[in-house]
């Protein structure tokens, strides 16, 4: 089920195309947090030398700066991004990779910890990359967003079986208390809301949300759909538990260099190969690949 809804999502991307725009000028990176493996990059793919020359020059400039590419993400975020080990592995970490070793750029891709600290290291500027999240104003304030989505992620209301409730608009969730994921935005017109009308508990966790629908606690768990089903799907009591039918809203994720990092220069050439990756359906690939993976290691895990 998740496979065909995830088909059906993406299939919908494959006319979106983006223009990369110009990186301003990035500061040296201090206090860099750097933990793991480096991953050896190939050289630059024909790709890089024949369609980017303008972003070639700048490279050139940087790339002393720039020695490779500290990237991380939510940990808790699957199949689009989670925590294995020391690690961040996942659908948004396998494409963002692909598209830097074609760029013949190093990087590593540590665990930093729960998403609220992944976001305060990257306002101190103590990483280059966050992949795959919301775009908001709070955000651009510390982050260059692409100019192209990486994926589509619709956010939904989740709630337990027999307590559905009628949901068409925002309006709908006011009087009722609902719970998310510490650090999760959802767009700059639904924060707004939320912060002035809604009562939003915070759990560092997804299965912890979940319980605390399944205890009556809350009334509903706003996250994203298909991350959520995913989690539904490996848990036991996952049948106890729906999506309602409309989402909350329609969004995308993007990825964001931090603004003082020399890698930002980076930032028009991921945003195209996002579009053209978006286009040609590989993302769709990459996606429904991670949400078998994903599923696989959970099962090892429990063994």
């Amino acid at each position: 089920m998740i496979k065909f809804l995830l088909s059906a999502l993406m299939s919908s991307l494959l006319p979106l195309a983006a223009q990369a725009s110009d990186s301003s000028n990035s500061s040296a990176k201090t206090g860099m947090y750097v933990v793991g493996q480096t991953h050896q990059a190939s050289q630059p793919s024909q790709f890089n030398q024949a369609s980017q020359p303008s972003q070639l020059n700048q490279a050139s400039q940087s790339s002393q700066a720039c020695s490779e590419v500290i990237m991380t993400a939510h940990p808790d975020y699957p199949p689009y991004h989670w925590r294995e080990g020391n690690h961040i592995v996942g659908a948004s970490i396998e494409l963002t990779s692909k598209i830097l070793s074609e760029l013949g750029v190093e990087y590593q891709t540590p665990y930093m910890g729960p998403w609220k600290r992944v976001l305060n290291i990257a306002k101190q500027g103590r990483l280059d990359l966050v992949v795959a999240l919301k775009q908001t104003f709070e955000r651009e304030k510390f982050l260059r967003f692409t100019t192209s989505p990486i994926f589509q992620n619709p956010f939904s209301v989740f709630v337990m079986k027999g307590q559905q409730f009628e949901f068409r608009e925002w309006q709908d969730l006011v009087g009722r208390v609902g719970t998310k994921n510490a650090g999760d935005r959802y767009g700059n017109l639904f924060d707004q809301f939320a912060r002035q009308y809604l009562t939003l508990e915070e759990s560092y966790s997804t299965d912890s949300n979940f319980e605390k629908l399944k205890r009556q606690r809350v009334d509903y768990f706003i996250h994203g759909r298909y991350v959520g089903q995913a989690h539904l799907a490996l848990r036991q009591d996952g049948a106890l538990f729906t999506v309602l039918n409309k989402n909350l809203n329609e969004g995308f994720i993007h990825s964001g260099f931090a603004k003082n990092s020399p890698c930002a220069y980076l930032l028009p050439a991921i945003s195209e190969k996002y579009a053209e990756l978006l286009a040609s359906g590989e993302a769709e690939r990459i996606l429904q690949k991670n949400v078998e993976r994903w599923s696989q290691w959970q099962n090892a895990q429990r063994q």
